[in-house]
């Protein structure tokens, strides 16, 4: 069995083509649902699966025996989360796509994650809800992502430009509309009709594709669909767009 690891790979980290004719491609699609407390132990799945994708890239030693005996390359190139699923999706697709290491995500719901962090204080009056949303958790899990787009890849890891032709990532996240959005049309018998819809769909690509044809909707008050509940953070105001790739 050859080492593709060491012998015949080109300097950007990638394994020559002369060496990997006889290894099969694992593409796995990843679907991550959503769930307060389920969100700290699906990071641990997201950050394993992150170090399958990147054995090769970073010459890692986790998985690599299991691959070679497989004659494989692992490969996660679709994502798809809700809630805190598509938390950890995010930093899933922002480690592949920008070749960035994911302890920030770990460490994010291991020390800010917790209740006793993200309740409020029960002497609030009229609290809008059980946590706290825009004024705690969203600026730590913004810093958090901004830590993994700073970190350095390791050293000898692909430039992020080829990895990105390569290695193609797209993330759809999905989420619920407050207000919802509204479509009037008119049936087969002349009578009008409006419905009201409260589904929305982001999506981001690397490389970036061309957006589907699409309205831009209004600004509006949004929140993943699994949190609404009454021990969920509250709305946050968002601009989203439906098929829109970004």
């Amino acid at each position: 069995m050859v080492d593709t690891a060491h012998e015949g790979a080109d300097p950007l980290g990638g394994a020559a083509q002369d060496a990997d004719f006889d290894r099969q491609e694992i593409r796995l699609a990843v679907v991550l649902n959503g769930g307060v407390s389920l969100a700290v132990w699906m990071s641990g799945v997201t950050l394993e699966l992150h170090h399958l994708a990147m054995v090769r890239r970073w010459n890692l030693t986790a998985y690599r025996p299991l691959l070679e005996l497989l004659q494989s390359e692992a490969r996660v190139d679709v994502i798809a989360g809700t809630s805190a699923g598509g938390i950890n999706g995010a930093f899933l697709a922002l480690g592949l796509a920008r070749n960035r290491d994911l302890t920030a995500m770990r460490d994010l719901w291991r020390t800010e994650g917790s209740l006793e962090r993200l309740l409020r204080s029960p002497l609030r009056k009229n609290p809008p809800s059980l946590l706290m949303g825009d004024e705690y958790f969203l600026p730590t899990l913004t810093g958090a992502l901004r830590q993994v787009l700073a970190s350095p890849p390791p050293a000898g890891a692909g430039r992020p430009a080829r990895d990105a032709a390569e290695r193609p990532v797209e993330l759809i996240l999905t989420g619920t509309l407050w207000e919802g959005r509204t479509t009037s049309f008119t049936d087969d018998m002349g009578i009008g009709i409006t419905e009201v819809d409260h589904d929305a769909t982001f999506r981001f690509a690397v490389p970036p594709t061309a957006p589907a044809p699409s309205a831009t909707w209004p600004r509006t008050r949004s929140w993943t669909s699994s949190r609404a509940r009454p021990g969920a953070p509250p709305p946050s105001p968002g601009r989203s767009s439906r098929t829109g790739s970004r």
